[in-house]
């Protein structure tokens, strides 16, 4: 079943007030290395390698430089204005 937002499966380690969480949505897929994702620490459930090896089991050859053609590069400089106000002046705008 998917997500309201449409994921199919989605992995996530995230640190919120300093502490890790691990979260899993969804069935894994067959190439998934499951038994990886309860290693006790969190880094180590899911490392570059391990996602190389998820992308290209999608047919996403990221590793490999020759499947991707010339780079093009895009640059919209901002005129944006700067100001400077204290921590105390930019809580108070987000409250």
């Amino acid at each position: 079943m998917a997500s309201r937002l449409m994921y199919v499966r989605s992995l996530s380690a995230t640190a919120t007030d300093g502490k890790w969480e691990w979260y899993e949505f969804g069935t894994a897929f067959a190439f998934e290395q499951c038994d990886r994702y309860s290693a006790k620490r969190k880094r180590d459930r899911f490392d570059r390698d391990l996602l190389l090896d998820c992308l290209v089991a999608l047919g996403i050859p990221a590793d490999d430089d020759t499947a991707y053609g010339r780079a093009t590069v895009l640059q919209d400089p901002a005129n944006c204005d700067r100001r400077r106000v204290t921590l105390a002046e930019a809580q108070a705008e987000f409250r």
